[in-house]
């Protein structure tokens, strides 16, 4: 896990660095799309595939992955919507729009022939930044969470509450 993670921040930095365009002023939004895909990391440590949704200042966001651990088995799904609050510029067409947002990760499981649901609630706080001249992004969403696990277990479910992080690589079509 950390080494995907660490080969997606040096992706990052060296699309930034090798795409820095040398007109002044060159809008990322001609290289933004509305729909895109990508790679996802979250702080349940599950890696997953993305598709977000680009409405202007509003975004849909929503990811899908599989988790194979210490005999269990999950399905990860999650949704959220963001709204941009502002947009620091760069310069030389780099720009971070930072958002307000709501993430619901949810988690079907399978533990010795039980079968587990798990949801969380996440306000978080999107920072975005738009590589210059290309059509990535890469995305930070930090909050805190709200999970009721053990839906479907003997003993009941529990509410316990955290931080959550969630990382994602988009490539805009």
């Amino acid at each position: 896990m950390k080494k995907l993670a660490v080969f997606v921040l040096i992706l990052s930095v060296c699309a930034s660095l090798f795409a820095v365009n040398d007109e002044v002023g060159e809008d990322i939004s001609l290289y933004k799309g509305t729909l895109g895909i990508g790679i996802v990391s979250d702080s349940s440590k599950s890696v997953a595939f993305s598709v977000t949704g680009d409405l202007g200042k509003l975004e849909i966001l929503g990811s899908a992955g599989l988790g194979f651990a210490q005999n269990q088995f999950s399905f990860a799904l999650d949704a959220g919507v963001t709204y941009e609050i502002a947009d620091v510029d760069f310069g030389r067409g780099g720009h971070m729009p930072m958002a307000l947002g709501i993430i619901i990760p949810m988690t079907f499981s399978s533990v010795s022939n039980s079968f587990l649901f798990s949801f969380a609630l996440c306000p978080v706080l999107e920072l975005e930044y738009q590589m210059p001249s290309t059509p990535l992004s890469f995305n930070v969403y930090a909050g805190l969470d709200i999970t009721v696990s053990g839906i479907g277990q003997r003993g009941g479910s529990a509410v316990s509450g955290g931080f959550y992080g969630r990382a994602t690589l988009n490539y805009w079509l």
